[in-house]
């Protein structure tokens, strides 16, 4: 099986909220592509007086879009903001649960371990026993007794005691 990577697993957290994570991704590199626009207005400006053909119609629709890019930067890094930080409490609510099923696993393992030796030496008596019912049927096949019953060995649920919580 492949490792997942860290981000794999981050990522794995966002189950449901993948769509606006994605989105809250893109908007964010919108706004900062959009937040570099208002440099380019003004450089065309500066150039309009370099050039020598700086009129105020032209001048003004360099601001102008300047600033629609900058209300286009603010607006798309507000709604990325918020798109992530309502995924991060989707996935910090997720990961709430971590610790809650970290105590019931201890909890688990605690109570359970107390049974667990009982549990082992049983499960080595059965197979060992098992190991020893399937070569004696070889045995039994070679002396031509196959097809009789036999009960020298006893079944496995015989063997067993049932396991219970009080030991």
């Amino acid at each position: 099986m492949k490792k997942k990577s860290w981000l794999g697993t981050v990522l794995s957290y966002t189950r449901g909220q993948r769509g606006k994570f994605v989105l809250s991704v893109v908007l964010s590199v919108l706004s900062v592509t959009a937040g570099l626009l208002p440099y380019v207005c003004l450089y065309k400006v500066v150039e309009l007086f370099v050039i020598g053909t700086a009129a105020a119609a032209a001048i003004l629709r360099w601001c102008g879009l300047a600033l629609v890019c900058y209300a286009v930067k603010v607006a798309f890094y507000t709604l990325s903001t918020g798109l992530s930080h309502h995924v991060a409490f989707h996935v910090l609510a997720a990961l709430v649960t971590l610790p809650g099923g970290l105590v019931c696993m201890m909890l688990t393992f605690r109570i359970s371990g107390k049974s667990f030796q009982k549990y082992n030496e049983s499960n080595a008596y059965m197979n060992s026993t098992i190991v020893e019912y399937i070569e004696g049927i070889e045995v039994i096949k070679a002396f031509g007794r196959a097809g009789g019953p036999t009960r020298s060995t006893p079944t496995p649920s015989e063997t067993t005691a049932p396991l219970s919580p009080s030991g």
